[in-house]
């Protein structure tokens, strides 16, 4: 009994596991893809920080050209950093400001930053002028006593930062602890989910920083595998399971009936004896199913099937037409 019932239970997990199998895969496939998405995306931000390190670097080593060599603000000098803004892509307009804060050289002819910007601003490397979504970026000469500013457009800062990714994500850029503006590839719906995985990195100047957001892994899985697929998937299993169970079931009947038809099953009588004297009083009959001079199956692989189809009264008529072709006679061994 404890057998069969192992039997059973064998068979049943047997079919689960192979069931559950489609949900697993799905689930392990979409980890590992999500998971090398984050990977992708995480590289690509580095990568794209150490592009923006190299142009600041460039822009700042001319920029300390045209301060070095500043007398006055001629026309060679405009013509300079004309030059500078044409060389180097996403450079808007160069201004050259005294200490008080006005304008003593630039060149943009057509319309003019401004007269004057207070010293706080120009103290400040990096500020935000908000009427333009306009980053000015200030450098201090202090054996000329000038500022040199140089502006830029949080759109150029957008498009050199962005990733092309699946993943939402959203990067905030900072600069002395404070955030200067943050953009990113990030549904409204998701906008909660980008606080749970972090990256910091920052350029050669430890005061510019950037911070990428994005849903951790287990938030993508459960918004790729939505309830509704995976408890169709649970149900698809189930169903699985049920029909696998069943083919076993019917494929070992069909088994059972080809041996019977094929005489593949045999008996074979243990004598069950009287200790008390030795004589027989009985046998009991074992089936076998050989199949090419070997056991095929095991009994407690194929009696369980043929107790519950019913086919257990054909070996009972196989048994009995064994015990009549036996010879009648006394066997006692007294």
């Amino acid at each position: 009994m404890r057998i069969k019932t192992f039997s059973i239970l064998f068979s049943l997990f047997v079919s689960l596991v192979f069931s559950v199998s489609p949900i697993l895969f799905l689930v392990g496939s979409e980890a590992y893809s999500l998971n090398h998405q984050i990977n992708e995306l995480q590289r690509h931000f580095k990568e794209q920080l150490s592009h923006e390190d190299q142009w600041l670097s460039n822009i700042n080593s001319k920029l300390d050209s045209i301060a070095t060599n500043y007398q006055v603000c001629d026309h060679n000098q405009m013509s300079d950093m004309l030059d500078l803004e044409f060389s180097i892509s996403a450079v808007a307009k160069m201004y050259i400001f005294d200490k008080q804060g006005d304008v003593i050289c630039s060149n943009d002819i057509l319309s003019p930053l401004a007269a004057h910007l207070s010293p706080e601003i120009l103290s400040q490397p990096v500020s935000i002028l908000g009427f333009n979504e306009l980053i000015l970026n200030t450098h201090y000469y202090p054996e000329k006593e000038i500022y040199l500013s140089w502006v830029v457009s949080k759109n150029y800062v957008r498009a050199l930062n962005s990733i092309n990714s699946p993943i939402p994500y959203e990067i905030a850029r900072f600069y002395q602890q404070d955030e200067l503006f943050s953009f990113g590839a990030n549904p409204t719906n998701s906008k909660a989910m980008l606080t749970e995985s972090t990256m910091v990195a920052q350029t050669t100047d430890p005061d510019n920083v950037a911070v990428l957001s994005y849903p951790s892994l287990k938030q993508l899985l459960l918004c790729r595998v939505s309830p509704l697929s995976f408890i169709s998937m649970v149900f698809f299993s189930c169903v699985l399971a049920v029909l696998t169970l069943s083919s076993k079931r019917s494929s070992m009947l069909t088994q059972i009936w080809w041996g019977i038809q094929r005489k593949e099953f045999k008996y074979h009588l243990q004598p069950i004896v009287d200790m008390r004297d030795g004589h027989w009083i009985g046998a009991e009959a074992l089936i076998r199913w050989y199949r090419n001079d070997s056991i095929f199956r095991r009994p407690d692989e194929f009696i369980p099937f043929a107790e519950h189809s019913g086919q257990v009264a054909e070996f009972n008529q196989l048994c009995m037409a064994m015990i009549e072709e036996l010879p009648h006679k006394n066997n006692n061994p007294r």
